[in-house]
């Protein structure tokens, strides 16, 4: 529901105005009414209150300034709409304007790329040791499982002797272990009978680890060959060259450990230095907000020679708390609750209470369409109510239903601090659950599953109730589609109807009379319309009530339909004329209920039909379920959309007000209600 609000008037003199000004801002619940056109029209005899002496001149070098942190904040990767650390103080918030300006000019008034360029000389240093860090992490990484392939084999050679031995590793493929015996001949020829060269037993992935052991005198032919060959040579770092191969792979753990804790500690001091400066930055860019926003404010109060006036609108529930801060000012302040008249509506500050669990999500979709004007009726119940049905009636199947309602209850449970995720689901949720009582009514389980394919429920037959209508309701029967159409239709006709009770409520509440009288007439007509259709699509009707009841049926609505006209004229002129076959037309909008339900049935039942009839093997299976995913891809945004558009252009068009202001308190930067 809307929030109620309280309008207030402060009245006190000038002495005590920068207390009161400053009391309001701790406050931060008064959203403050610009009495410039009341002034200008002669409604208060009073003048509009003047910034004080250079007022302008410093209002205009904050306004650069803000816009300079803001390049600033974009420059560093900063959202200009955060604020300063949480339980942070910001000393420049009450700091004097010249003193504020001052400061922020020797932060941000100077050369962008300077600022940046400056903080960037000061995390060099510790950019560069990070990125050292990382790569050399990953260096060592690259090692470990070499080392763990090769150093079995190295054991096996040299049985842990290595002096005067070195070593190089190689990873080979292994269809190439036919020239293993050849490659250590060759070898030999270019060094000595020490030279050896040992493959692992067994290949991992297809990659054999292959050692070649050499005396030291040897190593330049001995690489130089491998080079040669284009053999991949595996050289450990230098600090690890001279170990053997089982300290050398103990000190690659140890250091690996030292490499990840320095990392850790180095990018720490990264962020401790980019937050100190990100703190610097938003408090100097929230103080500046505040001091603009002070400015824009002040002209919008009243003054004579020695009191002050400032009127505004508050949240009913905190207008005690606002009698409480006012006292405090001082005897020479003064708070007055005024009434707030019909006529002030379109002027009064709009806030929707907050709505908890699944009506928050249809609350966020009606912010799609604006905020109701105050003093109206809150249209989030109504579109809850609204939307289901419509999305229901158009989708109708119990299984797409199911699935939507499961898909919904996992995003909630996996998402559960994602805003919109929760809005989205809190609003799919209930027409998954129409959807699915719809599908039982149309009997539609994944199209015409349930009741041609699956054994037991294929022996369901629906009852015939009259000649036109059955249980349940197969609307894709041929004979059944012109029910599907005048339920369509139907449904078109009530919400247009109670759209314009809300409509004549909304009317009498903000005290426009003829809107009343306008909406009442064009209520009439369609009841008119009502009793006319009835009267000749049900000749069977028409013959129970007998000729005289008839005529006595017929009468009454050329009566209603002729008041329902002049009424119409009377309210709203030639535009309750327009408004009258714009009804009837809003109306007929709602046939796209039954078209765009039918394509989806029509398509899971083609579906069906391709994977029992026509394809019946695994192919037509796939296809089908394809078919499927998709049907149920398009039936979660197109109904939506539809059903989005039949409420808000039809159904909401006959009542809903578009509210002008939302509530903004004045607040300072960083507190709730501020963003």
């Amino acid at each position: 529901m809307l929030t109620e609000m309280a309008k207030v008037r402060i009245i006190g003199v000038k002495a005590s105005f920068d207390q009161t000004f400053e009391a309001l801002y701790s406050f931060g619940k008064l959203q403050f009414d610009d009495l410039r056109p009341k002034i200008e029209k002669g409604e208060l005899p009073i003048k509009s209150m003047q910034l004080p002496e250079g007022g302008e001149e410093q209002k205009e070098k904050l306004t650069t300034l803000a816009q300079r942190s803001r390049v600033l904040c974009a420059a560093l990767k900063i959202d200009e709409n955060s604020h300063v650390s949480q339980g942070m103080e910001n000393p420049m918030l009450k700091a004097p304007t010249e003193e504020l300006i001052q400061t922020a000019e020797e932060m941000v008034g100077g050369d962008t790329d300077e600022f940046v360029g400056e903080l960037e000389s000061e995390t060099a240093a510790l950019v560069k040791k990070s990125e050292d860090l990382e790569a050399e992490l990953a260096e060592l990484e690259k090692y470990k499982p070499i080392m763990a392939k090769v150093l079995p084999v190295v054991k096996q050679l040299t049985a842990g002797d290595v002096e005067g031995l070195d070593s190089t590793a190689l990873l080979v493929e292994e269809r190439y272990m036919a020239v293993f015996g050849q490659l250590e001949k060759e070898l030999r020829a270019c060094s000595d009978d020490r030279t050896r060269v040992v493959a692992a037993a067994q290949s991992d992935d297809g990659i054999v680890p292959m050692v070649v052991v050499f005396g030291r005198d040897y190593a330049r032919p001995i690489r130089n060959y491998l080079r040669k060959e284009k053999a991949t040579q595996i050289k450990l770092p230098d600090q690890f060259a001279k170990l053997s191969l089982d300290d050398a792979l103990a000190q690659l753990e140890v250091r690996s450990e030292e490499l990840v804790k320095e990392i850790a500690e180095t990018k720490e001091a990264l962020d401790t230095l980019a937050e100190g400066k990100k703190d610097q930055l938003l408090c100097i860019k929230d103080a500046i907000d505040d001091r603009i926003e002070e400015f824009e404010v002040l002209v919008q109060f009243g003054e004579t020679a020695y009191t002050f006036v400032i009127e505004g609108y508050v949240p009913q529930r905190d207008y005690d708390e606002l009698v409480q801060a006012i006292p405090a000012v001082g005897e020479n302040v003064v708070l007055e609750q005024q009434p707030i008249e019909p006529h002030d509506y379109p002027d009064v500050p709009v806030e929707i209470a907050p709505r908890k669990g699944i009506l928050s999500g249809f609350r966020s979709a009606i912010g799609l369409w604006g905020s109701p004007e105050y003093g109206t009726l809150d249209p989030t119940i109504i579109l809850s109510i609204s939307f289901p049905i419509i999305f229901g009636m158009i989708v109708g199947d119990a299984g797409y239903g199911l699935l939507m309602i499961i898909a919904c209850l996992i995003m909630r449970m996996k998402m559960p601090k994602s805003i919109g995720v929760q809005n989205i689901t809190g609003v799919l949720m209930p027409a998954g659950i129409a959807t699915t009582i719809f599908g039982v009514f149309y009997f539609e389980f994944f199209g015409n599953l349930a009741h041609e394919y699956i054994p037991g429920l294929d022996a369901i037959k629906p009852i015939r109730i009259g000649s036109s209508f059955t249980f349940p309701f197969l609307r894709t029967e041929s004979n059944l589609m012109t029910t599907l159409l005048f339920m369509a239709i139907g449904l078109g006709i009530f919400e247009m109807m109670v759209g314009l009770v809300f409509g004549m409520i909304n009317g009498k509440k903000l005290g426009h009379t003829k809107h009343v009288i306008e909406k009442g007439g064009i209520l009439l007509v369609l009841v008119a319309g009502i009793l006319l259709a009835v009267t000749m699509a049900m000749p069977a009707l028409t013959s129970s009530l007998g000729a005289t009841g008839a005529s006595v049926v017929r009468y009454v609505a050329y009566l209603l339909l002729a008041l329902g006209l002049v009424s119409a004229l009377f309210g709203g002129g030639i535009m309750g004329a327009i408004e009258v076959l714009e009804s009837l037309t809003h109306s007929a909008s709602y046939i796209r209920i039954m078209a765009v339900g039918l394509v989806g049935a029509l398509l899971a039942d083609a579906a069906n039909d391709l994977a029992f009839h026509t394809m019946p093997n695994i192919g037509g299976v796939a296809i089908a379920l394809v078919l499927h995913i998709l049907n149920f891809a398009i039936i979660v945004f197109s109904p939506s959309i539809h059903a989005l558009r039949l409420n808000f252009l039809e159904f909401f068009g006959n009542f809903f007000e578009r509210g002008t202001k939302e509530y903004k308190p004045f607040v300072r930067a960083g507190k709730e209600g501020k963003s």
